[in-house]
């Protein structure tokens, strides 16, 4: 079996690639709710990038193995996560061709570092800021959960009242990249993480309490505080990233006090960034939080009575 010792295995032994099987399976209810809403042509794209990930991923180990003489593993399912997770931040009438350039950075970091836990920042985050930059040279909206070409984000931040409600919200009954509008599902994928034990509790928490307290100071007066903070949480594409790559223990802190800090600062950086900008902070805010993580967990390790930290 060959071993990867940097990457997260807590609760199926010593298949890594099993880890990243449960991940796939809390995603098919929003895949499945996806394709109910915008059609064939989103599972299209949800497959072709999960499987253009995996496939590039599994022919660049053999060739590996081949030329370098090393052991590298011949099946890795991480590749199809990361292109499931892209796919899902995108919106259902993207250019395939756009989608998998964005798929092109994870294969590559995938290939050089053959283990994400190694690279520095989160892999998924990373790529998915690499599509928003895509999206905005091609002049495709950030957020496409939008009332007459104005996003949701926009809308909050100026202080005007979306039509929407927040059961419209939780339901996904409204417009939104293919992954990002099942509020519920989304919920309710994150408990099935947490119960198989693939994510921790604490990211998602401090996430969600720090989020929902700078959308009540920051709420307008124009609208209910109440609604404002719901709508903030429930819309764009902050519980996608929170769950899936906030969160995900590849790029997290490893220790309770850095994984609550983590937490509470994708909330906080996601609201603000929304307000400044207007445009959807989630991805920049998980970006920043992974680059982070391995100095909290430095700095807020437990120390040793008598000891010294380095």
């Amino acid at each position: 079996m060959n071993r990867l010792p940097s990457e997260p295995r807590l609760h199926l032994g010593d298949h890594p690639h099993l880890l990243s099987l449960e991940q796939l399976l809390a995603a098919v209810p929003v895949i499945l709710w996806a394709t109910l809403l915008f059609g064939g042509g989103a599972l299209l794209r949800i497959l072709l990038s999960a499987l253009f990930v995996l496939l590039l991923d599994i022919a660049g180990g053999v060739l590996q193995n081949r030329l370098l003489h090393r052991n590298f593993p011949k099946l890795r399912l991480r590749g199809a996560v990361v292109g499931l997770v892209i796919a899902l931040l995108s919106p259902s009438d993207l250019p395939i061709w756009l989608l998998l350039m964005a798929d092109l950075p994870a294969v590559a970091i995938l290939q050089i570092f053959r283990s994400e836990s190694h690279f520095p920042v989160s892999l998924t985050a990373l790529c998915g800021c690499f599509l928003l930059l895509f999206e905005e040279a091609r002049r495709y909206p950030l957020l496409i959960d939008s009332e007459n070409g104005v996003t949701l984000a926009e809308r909050l931040g100026s202080g005007d009242m979306p039509s929407l409600s927040i059961e419209d919200m939780l339901l996904g009954r409204m417009d939104g990249n293919m992954g990002e509008i099942a509020s519920l599902l989304l919920l309710l994928g994150g408990v099935y993480l947490l119960y198989r034990r693939q994510i921790g509790w604490r990211i998602p928490l401090a996430g969600i309490v720090a989020a929902a307290l700078t959308a009540y100071i920051t709420a307008p007066d124009t609208m209910s505080v109440y609604y404002y903070a719901g709508a903030q949480l429930l819309s764009g594409s902050f519980l996608l990233v929170l769950i899936f790559i906030t969160a995900d223990r590849t790029a997290a802190p490893i220790t309770a006090r850095a994984e609550l800090v983590c937490g509470a600062l994708f909330g906080l950086l996601t609201i603000l960034l929304r307000n400044q900008t207007g445009l959807d902070g989630s991805l920049p805010a998980a970006l920043i939080c992974s680059l982070l993580s391995r100095p909290l967990d430095r700095m807020l390790a437990p120390l040793p009575f008598g000891g010294r930290r380095t």
